[in-house]
């Protein structure tokens, strides 16, 4: 009887060495795209740290392949009654007005592209933000983007320089964010308000129009194009601090939705 459980336990420990599933190690994706992804989100939005987490998420497994962006512009944007901030501004809520109005949230547009089997840019579900990314990381770019800031005094200078890699026929145009991270501020969940929410890639400002300045009316292979912008940063004793602000620049159709073909971003040279 003895040596029949022995020979149990055996065959069960062999069982389960047999049953041990091995994960794959993800393998990092190499491309010369760079994506970006507009969240669409709001401090009232119950349902929005679902997003935030994929979106840390998505960031954390492409790194600068991906350049997040918090929109923070109508629906569930409101201040909650323990919010220090208001993470509002026009350029936000013509954002949301114009490329996801009426949407629910968290949603994201992922380079404001149609993705396969979808009658929108605009994504609802985030279990599907990654693949759709995955896929946009697979095109290959039409333009590159040499991005260079100069910064003295909270005066800040950006040199943006647009290089065709393909004959492009048709207008282009280019959008110039300000963005903010590291911001502790209250935010709504399922069931309580997170008073200390760690918000990130916070769209504070553009230096363009909202749906952005007219680039070129059609592009040439090896083309270059410079645009330089200017902006002071606001004295503020908790916000617009010079070490949490990144610079995005994309260059986006003008028909097809403002399909994005190329993004960059950059921290402040301190």
């Amino acid at each position: 009887m003895k040596k029949l459980a022995i020979f149990i336990v055996i065959l069960m420990f062999c069982a389960c060495e047999r049953n041990i599933i091995k994960v794959p190690e993800f393998e990092a994706i190499e491309s010369d795209r760079v994506v970006l992804l507009e969240e669409m989100t709001g401090v009232s939005c119950p349902n929005c740290p679902k997003g935030t987490a994929e979106v840390e998420a998505i960031k954390e497994r492409y790194g600068d392949l991906v350049i997040p962006v918090g929109i923070h512009g109508f629906f569930l944007s409101w201040p909650t009654k323990e919010s220090k901030f208001d993470f509002r501004n026009d350029f936000a809520k013509q954002l949301e007005m114009t490329l996801a109005p009426g949407t629910s949230k968290p949603a994201a547009l992922i380079n404001r592209a149609v993705p396969e089997g979808e009658s929108s840019a605009v994504v609802q579900s985030a279990d599907l933000w990654n693949g759709y990314v995955e896929d946009q990381l697979m095109i290959p770019p039409l333009v590159t983007i040499a991005l260079d800031l100069e910064y003295e005094n909270r005066n800040l200078t950006v040199n943006a320089g647009v290089v065709g890699l393909t004959e492009i026929n048709g207008a282009i145009k280019i959008s110039v964010m300000i963005l903010e991270n590291n911001i502790i501020d209250a935010q709504e969940d399922l069931n309580e308000v997170i008073e200390e929410f760690h918000h990130n890639h916070v769209l504070r400002t553009m230096l363009t129009p909202f749906d952005g300045e007219t680039l070129a009316t059609s592009l040439g292979l090896s083309e270059v194009v410079n645009k330089v912008y200017n902006f002071t940063l606001p004295e503020d004793e908790f916000l617009w601090k010079e070490e949490d602000i990144e610079v995005v620049v994309f260059v986006h159709k003008v028909e097809d939705g403002g399909e994005v073909l190329q993004a960059s971003i950059a921290k402040l040279p301190l």
